[in-house]
C-alpha cells in the first residue's frame, strides 16, 4: 500500500498536471482567440464610428452649402451684406470639413476619389455664388440675374446632393457588410467560449469569467450591430436617392428605402410583393435591350463590380421616369450564387429633359446660323480648338468631312492672307486686354473659288473665366469682296479722274507756256523777214540796179533786227526752261535715284547765291546770305539738293520787287537742318497755300508766262525734299512777304 499510494498520487498528480497544461493551453488558446476578435470588434466599433463621423461630416457640408446658397440668394434679392454672413461662414468651414472627410476616408481610394470630385464640384458652386455676389455689389440685381438664368449653380447642387447621397449609399452598405462580420464573429466568439468551459474543468473560475465576458461582448457586439443596423435604416430612409435590396434568388424586394416608395408611389406594405411582376409592371417594354442585359450580367456579377443601365420606370399615376440603376452584390449563398443585390436609384427625368431641352437649343441655334448668309465660329481659347462652326463657315473653310457644326477642330486653321496674320494677331491681343470690346477688321480668307475673298470679321467675347479672361470667343464674318471690288473699282475711277484732270492742267498750263515763247519767236522771226523783205524791195534786188542804200538805213535795219533777235533769244531759252523742267518731274517720278555723299550744305548755299549773283548782276531785290559757320554736315545728293534750293530761291526772286530783298539763311534745328529763305515780296494768300506745291499751279494767274514760272518749280523742290526724308515749311502774309524753310534730318 505505502508504494501504490505515492504511485496514485503521482499519476493523479501527472493527471491534474497536464489537465491543468491542458486547460492552461485550452485558455491561451482562447484567451488568443478572444483578443483577436475583441481586436476586431474594437476595429469595427472605430470603422463604425469613423463611418457615423463621415457621414454627419457629409451632411454638414451639404447643410454649409445650403446656408451659403440661402444668404447668397437673400443678398442678391435685397443687397444687404448682412445676408452675406451665413455664406462668409460657410466659406470658412467648408475646407475643414472636407480635410476631415479625406482624413476619414483616406484608406478608400473609391471613395476619396468620389469626396474629390465632390470638392471640384463644391469650389465651382463657391466660385459661382462668389461671381454672382460679386456682379450684384457691382452691377447691381440685373446683372447678376444672368448668371442665375443659366441654371448652372442649381444643376451643381443637384450633383452635389447627388454625390453625397451616392457615397452614403455606399458607406451605408458597408456599415451592413460590417454588421453581418459583427454577429458572425460573436456567434464564434460565443462558440469558442463554451468549448473552453467544457475543457477547462478544472479552471472553472477562469472559464467563468472568460464566458461571462464572451457574453458581454456577443450582447455588446449585437447591440452595436442592433444600433448600426438602426442608423443605416435611418440613412436609407433620409438620403435623397432611392435604394433596395433585391432577393435574386426568390425574385422580390426584401427591403426598399422611403424615397423608392415615393418614386414609384408604393407603399412598404406592397413593395415587398412585387415579385417577377417588378419588370412588367414598372419598366417600359421598350427598355427590353436593358433588362436582358441586366438578367444577363447580374447573375455573373463578381464582389465589388457594379452593374450599371439608365431605364424608364413607371409610378402608379403611369408617369415615366429615366433612373440610373446601379447594382453591387449584397449577400452570396454557401454555393458561391447571388442570394441579394443591393441598387441605387438615381432620378434622371430632370437631367434627361435638360439633355433634350439642350439638344433643341443647339438644333434651333444650328437652323438660326444656317440661315444666315455670315460665317459664324466659337474659338476656346483654354483648349485652342474651334468647337462651333455653322454650315456656312464649313463651307468656306472646305470641312465637309470633319463632323458637325460642334464638332471640336484641334488642328484648324485660318486660312488667312500672309499680309493679314499680323492683323488678325493684334485683333486678339485687344480682345484679351479689353474683353468688353467688340473687335472688327477686315481680312482676306482662302475661299471655295480658290481665290482671295475679303471678309469683314468681327471678335466678341462670349464666356470668361472666374479671373476675368477671355474663355470663348464668338467670330462672325461677311463676305464684302463685291464691296471692296466696288470701292476699288471707285477708286480706281477718281485715279483716273484726277490724272485726267491733271493731263487736262497739264495740256491747257503747257499749251499756254508753250504756246507764248512760241508765238514770241514767231513773230520775231515773221519781223525779221519782213524788215529783210521790205529792205531788199526798197534797196534793189536786181543786179543792175544800183544800191543806193545809205549807211543810216542799214544801221536801222541792224537796230530792228537786234530788238527782234532779243525778243526771240528769251523765249527761246524760256521754251528750253519749260521742256527741261517737264523732263525733270518725269524723272523724279519715275527714276530718282540719290546719289548721297557727305557734304556741307552751307557750302552748297553759298554756290546757289553766288550763281543766282552771277546770273543776275543787276538783279533788283537785294540777295542776302547769312550763313552759319560750323554747319553740321550730312549725306545728300549734291545736285538734288542744288536743284530744290535753286528753285525756291528762284521763286523767292521772281516774287519780290525791286526794292525788297531775298534773305538765305543756314542753321540746325534739333536732329535737321534747316535752309530758310525769307523774301519782302507780295505774299501769298492763305486759300493758296496748300496748293503751291501742286504741279502747275500759279499763285497769280494774270502773270506772263514769259516772266512767270510754269508751276513745276516748288513741286520739284517738294519732291527732292521728301526723298531726302525731310518737308518744306512755308510762312506767308500777302503784301509783306514768303518764307519756305527745307528742314532735311542729319542723316549720315
Amino acid at each position: 500500500m505505502g508504494l501504490r499510494l505515492p504511485k496514485i498520487h503521482l499519476a493523479r498528480r501527472v493527471f491534474l498536471i497536464c489537465l491543468v497544461l491542458f486547460s492552461i493551453g485550452a485558455l491561451a488558446l482562447a484567451g488568443i482567440a478572444l483578443i483577436l476578435d475583441i481586436q476586431e470588434l474594437m476595429a469595427d466599433s472605430n470603422w463604425v464610428m469613423g463611418t457615423q463621423h463621415g457621414i454627419e461630416c457629409l451632411n454638414d457640408v451639404l447643410s454649409s452649402l445650403k446656408d451659403a446658397e440661402t444668404g447668397s440668394r437673400g443678398y442678391l434679392i435685397t443687397g444687404l451684406e448682412t445676408y452675406l454672413e451665413p455664406y462668409n461662414a460657410a466659406i470658412n468651414v467648408l475646407g475643414g470639413k472636407m480635410d476631415m472627410l479625406r482624413a476619414q476616408f483616406a484608406d478608400d481610394a473609391a471613395t476619396m476619389q468620389q469626396i474629390n470630385r465632390l470638392d471640384t464640384v463644391i469650389k465651382a458652386r463657391i466660385a459661382i455664388l462668389a461671381v454672382t455676389n460679386q456682379l450684384r455689389r457691382i452691377g447691381g440685381l440685373g446683372a447678376a440675374l444672368p448668371v442665375v438664368y443659366t441654371n448652372v449653380g442649381k444643376t451643381l447642387m443637384d450633383y452635389i446632393r447627388l454625390q453625397v447621397a451616392k457615397v452614403v449609399t455606399a458607406q451605408t452598405a458597408l456599415l451592413n457588410q460590417r454588421q453581418a462580420e459583427a454577429l458572425s464573429s460573436g456567434k464564434r466568439t460565443v462558440e469558442l467560449a463554451a468549448l473552453t468551459g467544457i475543457l477547462a474543468i478544472l479552471m472553472l473560475g477562469f472559464a467563468f469569467i472568460a464566458v461571462i465576458r464572451q457574453n458581454h461582448r456577443s450582447r455588446l457586439a449585437e447591440s452595436l450591430a442592433h444600433k448600426e443596423k438602426h442608423f443605416a435604416d435611418q440613412i436609407t430612409e433620409t438620403v435623397p436617392i432611392s435604394i433596395f435590396i433585391y432577393d435574386v434568388e426568390d425574385r422580390h424586394f426584401t427591403f426598399a428605402n422611403q424615397r423608392l416608395r415615393e418614386l414609384l408611389s408604393i407603399s412598404a406594405d406592397k413593395i415587398t410583393d412585387l415579385g417577377e411582376a417588378f419588370y412588367t409592371q414598372l419598366f417600359d417594354p421598350s427598355d427590353d435591350s436593358a433588362r436582358q442585359a441586366l438578367n444577363t450580367r447580374v447573375p455573373v456579377m463578381a464582389d465589388g463590380e457594379t452593374v450599371v443601365e439608365e431605364l424608364r420606370v413607371s409610378d402608379a399615376h403611369n408617369a415615366w421616369h429615366w433612373i440610373e440603376l446601379r447594382l453591387k452584390v449584397h449577400e452570396r449563398l454557401p454555393d458561391g450564387k447571388i442570394k441579394t443585390v443591393l441598387a441605387t436609384v438615381s432620378d434622371l427625368t430632370q437631367q434627361k429633359g435638360i439633355e433634350q431641352a439642350l439638344r433643341e437649343t443647339n438644333a434651333f441655334v444650328e437652323r438660326v446660323t444656317n440661315s444666315v448668309p455670315s460665317l459664324v465660329i466659337v474659338y476656346d481659347v483654354a483648349t485652342y480648338q474651334y468647337v462651333f462652326i455653322n454650315q456656312q463657315a464649313r463651307t468656306a473653310l472646305e470641312l465637309f468631312d470633319q463632323g458637325g457644326m460642334q464638332s471640336p477642330y484641334k488642328n484648324l486653321r485660318l486660312p488667312l492672307h500672309p499680309d493679314d496674320l499680323s492683323k488678325h494677331d493684334e485683333c486678339w491681343q485687344q480682345l484679351l486686354l479689353e474683353p468688353t470690346r467688340t473687335i472688327e477688321t477686315e481680312l482676306r480668307l482662302w475661299g471655295t473659288r480658290e481665290a482671295w475673298r475679303w471678309m469683314s470679321v468681327r471678335y466678341l467675347v462670349l464666356t470668361t473665366t472666374p479671373d476675368g479672361r477671355p474663355k470663348q470667343v464668338l467670330m462672325t464674318a461677311w463676305d464684302i469682296t463685291q464691296q471692296k471690288g466696288a470701292e476699288q473699282q471707285a477708286g480706281q475711277l477718281a485715279l483716273e479722274t484726277e490724272r485726267s484732270g491733271l493731263l487736262k492742267n497739264f495740256v491747257e498750263t503747257s499749251s499756254h507756256d508753250l504756246n507764248t515763247p512760241l508765238t514770241v519767236a514767231m513773230t520775231a522771226s515773221y519781223m525779221i523777214q519782213a524788215y529783210t523783205t521790205r529792205f531788199l524791195e526798197q534797196h534793189g534786188q536786181r543786179e543792175e540796179q544800183p544800191d543806193n542804200t545809205t549807211l543810216e538805213e542799214v544801221l536801222k535795219f541792224a537796230k530792228n533786227l537786234k530788238v527782234q533777235y532779243e525778243k526771240l533769244n528769251p523765249a527761246l531759252d524760256r521754251l528750253k526752261v519749260i521742256i527741261a523742267n517737264m523732263l525733270e518731274m518725269v524723272q523724279l517720278d519715275y527714276d530718282l535715284k540719290l546719289n548721297c555723299k557727305l557734304i556741307d550744305l552751307d557750302l552748297v548755299v553759298d554756290q546757289v547765291v553766288r550763281q543766282m549773283r552771277v546770273q543776275f548782276p543787276d538783279q533788283r531785290p537785294l540777295l542776302n546770305r547769312v550763313p552759319s559757320p560750323g554747319l553740321t554736315t550730312g549725306c545728300y545728293d549734291i545736285d538734288y539738293m542744288r536743284r530744290a534750293i535753286t528753285n525756291i530761291l528762284d521763286n523767292a526772286v521772281a516774287n519780290t520787287p525791286g526794292e525788297g530783298s531775298v534773305t538765305v539763311r543756314t542753321y540746325e534745328r534739333g536732329q535737321n537742318l534747316v535752309i530758310e529763305i525769307a523774301d519782302t515780296g507780295v505774299g501769298i494768300p492763305e486759300a493758296s497755300l496748300p496748293y503751291i506745291f501742286d504741279r502747275f499751279y500759279r499763285v497769280d494767274t494774270s502773270r506772263r508766262s514769259i516772266t512767270g514760272g510754269n508751276g513745276l518749280g516748288l513741286a520739284i523742290a517738294k519732291r527732292i525734299v521728301e526723298e531726302h526724308n525731310g518737308h518744306i515749311e512755308v510762312d506767308s502774309v500777302v503784301g509783306k512777304g514768303s518764307t519756305f524753310r527745307i528742314v532735311v534730318p542729319i542723316r549720315y
